[in-house]
């Protein structure tokens, strides 16, 4: 197993055990529970004082409270890029994206196949995927060419 696999199988496991479950449970064939849902929102560009949920008043985000309000909230996050693309992608990896060469935003070179999120990268996506997730997006992608 090498680095990625084993980083990216412990991301997966961290994010179905905030929720209660462990990748093992949900891999037992037969298991009669039901996998939950999980859903990743990621706003670029905002600090944690602009939402509802963290206190401000000044710019209202009523959907965002309420979706917050039945979900999980992580407060302590940081970004991994200062760049929204990178970051992205090193949400999407688990991983820094200077570890695998994203040090830019791909608008500077959109159609460069060789600028963003390369494809021999594991994504949380591919990581849920053999405990029987399905996953989409729905969005700006932003990763590359």
């Amino acid at each position: 197993m090498n680095f990625y696999t084993k980083h990216s199988r412990a991301l997966a496991a961290l994010t179905i055990s905030l929720l209660g479950f462990t990748s093992e449970a949900l891999a037992k064939e037969g298991d009669a529970r039901k996998a939950p849902n999980v859903i990743i929102i990621m706003a670029d560009e905002i600090g944690y004082g602009d939402l509802g949920i963290s206190g401000t008043t000044s710019i209202p985000t009523p959907n965002i409270n309420r979706i917050a309000a039945g979900g999980v909230i992580c407060t302590s996050g940081y970004v991994s890029h200062m760049v929204s693309s990178a970051n992205r992608a090193g949400l999407l990896t688990g991983r820094y994206p200077s570890r695998f060469g994203y040090e830019r935003s791909v608008a500077w070179r959109p159609q460069d196949p060789s600028v963003g999120l390369p494809t021999t990268e594991k994504t949380l996506a591919e990581a849920l995927r053999p405990l029987g997730y399905k996953s989409g997006l729905i969005g700006k992608w932003h990763l590359g060419a």
